[in-house]
């Protein structure tokens, strides 16, 4: 969060708008240079539901909105080429990052919430990236799509929007104002 100091926040910030922010930047201008010489090419970025913005994770939340929008700007700029540009917000998925987060409670306690009853598999997402990587996408761009479950539906706003504020605070050691989990 903004916390009581600047200074930490600042780095912190920083360090994560690099990874999240300028990688994707750095990446994407290597990859254009190839595509538009093929005039073709898919980008395919991944946010977060996280960009709406949780309490405690400012740092979060705006560098997966920046590359939201880092999208947009790059299917603005390059889609006369051939080369499309979408982005993909996966919600609560189960990889090893967070399972290991969450000292195995995590699928339960997000299970429980979830209208679907259950948390996403990474097939899910990656069969997202074959759909906007499919030929037959030539026509989809500057999109940006959910693959949530419909944790949207019900985690980011009101008096549960905090749940997953509270996940990234355990999973990355920064400050929550108050958890939505059971201690």
């Amino acid at each position: 969060g903004m916390g009581k100091t600047m200074v930490p926040f600042v780095c912190n910030i920083c360090g994560m708008w690099g990874i999240r922010i300028i990688g994707t930047f750095l990446c994407t201008q290597a990859a254009v240079k190839v595509m538009k010489e093929k005039k073709y090419g898919r980008i395919i970025n991944i946010s977060a539901v996280g960009q709406v913005g949780y309490r405690g994770q400012a740092n979060y939340g705006s560098a997966k909105a920046g590359v939201i929008s880092l999208t947009r700007v790059i299917a603005a700029e390059y889609t006369w080429c051939g080369i499309t540009a979408n982005c993909i917000m996966p919600g609560p998925i189960k990889t090893p990052m967070a399972v290991g987060a969450m000292q195995g409670r995590w699928e339960e306690i997000i299970s429980q919430q979830m209208p679907m009853g259950h948390v996403g598999d990474p097939s899910d997402i990656a069969y997202m990236v074959k759909v906007f990587a499919a030929e037959e996408a030539s026509y989809v761009t500057a999109q940006t799509i959910a693959v949530d479950g419909g944790y949207d539906l019900i985690h980011c706003h009101g008096a549960r929007g905090n749940m997953m504020g509270a996940l990234l605070s355990r999973s990355t050691g920064l400050p929550v104002i108050k958890s939505a989990l059971p201690e």
